[in-house]
């Protein structure tokens, strides 16, 4: 949604560009388009990659996040189930678009360079606002983070090789 908004913007700042203008057309170098046939260009440009970005968002969560990567996430979650007297939603088991939030989350932390903070300063609204809250609990954050294993029986030897192996499959 923000990128259809972010798109009405754009087209807004073109056409008022183009109404600033004066009417004398500047004539370039032969072979070389106009500024108009540029505009014209980047309108077409943006209304197809918006157009292929919905696309991409309107697909399933679970073709963007590996089902197996989300099943091992849930393994990882019921071993920690074991050690809790009641079911709550804090403990229980998660989907593709909670890691999404999860993810954010923490990209949202680091971009606010915030990311040395502990969770409740994060989450605590006078400090951070509701951003953080708004996607999760602390509580759930915290489990969440305590579960979340992007690689298991081959950790060490990938981690040898390249130390973004474990996460380099996600894709946004």
């Amino acid at each position: 949604m923000d990128l259809i908004r972010d798109q009405d913007t754009i087209l807004q700042i073109l056409n008022e560009s183009d109404n600033d203008d004066d009417d004398s057309p500047l004539v370039g170098p032969p072979g070389v388009p106009s500024d108009s046939e540029l505009d014209d260009n980047l309108e077409e440009d943006l209304v197809k990659n918006t157009d292929e970005s919905e696309e991409k968002s309107s697909s399933s969560s679970d073709e963007d996040l590996n089902v197996s990567r989300i099943n091992r996430y849930n393994a990882e979650i019921e071993l920690k189930n074991m050690k809790y007297k009641e079911l709550t939603h804090t403990i229980s088991a998660t989907s593709a678009s909670e890691v999404k939030a999860l993810l954010g989350v923490l990209l949202q932390s680091a971009a606010i360079k915030s990311n040395h903070l502990p969770t409740r300063m994060l989450f605590d609204t006078r400090r951070s606002g509701n951003v953080f809250k708004a996607c999760m609990s602390a509580e759930r954050f915290d489990f969440l983070l305590r579960c979340l294993r992007f690689d298991k029986a081959t950790r060490q030897v990938r981690r040898a090789s390249d130390k973004f192996t474990p996460i380099r499959e996600i894709h946004w």
